[in-house]
C-alpha cells in the first residue's frame, strides 16, 4: 500500500476511525506499507522477515543523513511509526512483527539516500502504544486547564527552541 490514510473524513465525520486514542482520531499516510516477507536494506539487498511481518516505510528528507537520521533502535520511540505500526497490526490482526523504515534522501552536499530500519516485536508495538494512550490523556486533561499555572512545567525541555520562559516562576 502506499500513501495510505489512517483515516478517511468521512470515519472523521461519523467517529468511525479505525484508530484513536481516548476519543481522540489519529490522522496521516503511511508512505509504504506490505507484507511480502522480505525487506531490501540501504546497499539493495533483499533479507528475508519472519513470518507475520509487515514493513513500514516513511520516505523522510534532510540537509544531512548523518547529523539528523533516526537509527533503527530510535524508531522504536518515534511516535508515527508506532501509532502506524498500531494502525497496521488492527488491519493485519495476525502481525506478529513489524519492521519499521526511515528512507532518507539527503537534499544539501553529495545527493545520498539510505535506509534505517528495525524489526520490532508486536508486543513491544502494543507497549509504546498504551504509552502513547497515557500522552494523549495528559495532553487532554492539560488542554482543560484553566490557568498555565494549574499545569505541571516540564523543565527538561527549557533547552528547545528559543527557552522557557516559565523557568522562573
Amino acid at each position: 500500500f502506499v500513501e495510505h490514510p489512517i483515516i478517511t473524513l468521512q470515519q472523521l465525520q461519523n467517529g468511525t476511525a479505525l484508530l484513536q486514542a481516548h476519543g481522540v482520531p489519529f490522522s496521516g499516510k503511511i508512505d509504504l506499507f506490505h507484507r511480502r516477507g522480505h525487506y531490501i536494506d540501504t546497499e539493495g539487498a533483499a533479507h528475508m522477515d519472519p513470518p507475520r511481518t509487515a514493513e513500514l516505510e516513511d520516505w523522510k528528507s534532510t540537509a544531512n543523513i548523518e547529523k539528523y537520521a533516526k537509527t533503527g533502535a530510535q524508531l522504536i520511540d518515534n511516535i508515527q511509526m508506532m501509532t502506524y505500526s498500531e494502525y497496521i497490526s488492527r488491519i493485519w490482526p495476525d502481525l506478529e512483527w513489524t519492521r519499521l523504515s526511515h528512507g532518507y534522501f539527503q537534499t544539501r552536499g553529495r545527493h545520498y539516500a539510505e535506509k534505517r530500519t528495525v524489526l520490532v516485536p508486536l508486543t513491544t508495538v502494543k507497549e509504546r502504544w498504551q504509552a502513547i494512550q497515557r500522552i494523549v490523556l495528559r495532553m487532554k486533561q492539560v488542554a482543560r486547564a484553566t490557568a498555565f499555572l494549574s499545569v505541571e512545567p516540564n523543565y527538561s525541555a527549557c533547552s528547545a527552541y528559543t527557552g522557557c520562559p516559565r523557568r522562573t516562576l
